[in-house]
């Protein structure tokens, strides 16, 4: 165990936990968009910097080990400020389609933009995604909405133990708007990853979907 203190507050972590994990289990909310419990630390949204005492540069908690006696600040003005460009980069990158987007209201770039003011990119937009796959019966996988945080290829390659490249439910269940009308639209039906080897499957391996012709599956 560690003791630490994150924004003010004692906060004690067990063995090997991370910053990010020590400070979201004491109710502590910090940014992040590719951070998920069951998989590696990856830290290349670089949404959960965060600034430890004696440290020059804010580094990304998910893979900041906590240690005993740290200090750690999660909110200040400089971490706003390199927390709001990451933001402004990735809408610039990104179809601001959230009024239709079937993800609205539960999507996390959405959220995070809205916490930090941003109704739309301050940069010339380019989309440098464009490939469209409409071959799976439950997912459209539209790839400019990808916003590159990993999660589908460490699910593949950590939870479902296959090539990304043969990966495909998995994956499109994590990056993928889900075809058809929104989710409050119809019920819908529970499945998992049919290559998760997990039983059950881990929660980054279910997912509810509709088939084409409107029944679940």
């Amino acid at each position: 165990m560690a003791t630490l203190t994150i924004n003010g507050r004692p906060v004690t972590a067990p063995a090997a936990a991370s910053v990010l994990d020590a400070a979201l289990s004491a109710g502590i909310e910090i940014p992040r968009l590719c951070h998920h419990p069951e998989l590696s630390a990856w830290g290349g949204c670089r949404l959960c910097l965060v600034e430890v005492e004696g440290q020059r540069a804010p580094v990304p908690a998910c893979g900041l080990a906590a240690k005993e006696g740290m200090v750690v600040t999660t909110r200040s003005e400089r971490l706003t400020a390199l927390r709001r460009e990451v933001l402004d980069f990735l809408l610039s990158d990104h179809p601001l389609h959230c009024v239709i987007c079937d993800k609205a209201g539960r999507c996390d770039l959405q959220r995070y933009a809205y916490e930090f003011g941003l109704l739309d990119s301050s940069h010339e937009k380019e989309f440098s995604r464009t490939l469209y796959q409409d071959d799976n019966a439950f997912f459209i996988r539209d790839h400019q909405y990808c916003i590159s945080c990993t999660r589908c290829v460490r699910v593949c390659d950590e939870i479902v133990g296959r090539p990304r490249s043969k990966c495909r439910s998995a994956a499109s269940a994590l990056t993928s708007p889900r075809r058809s009308t929104r989710r409050w639209s119809r019920p819908p039906a529970p499945s998992a990853a049919t290559a998760c080897r997990s039983a059950p499957p881990p929660p980054c391996c279910r997912w509810s979907g509709w088939a084409r012709g409107g029944s679940g599956s």
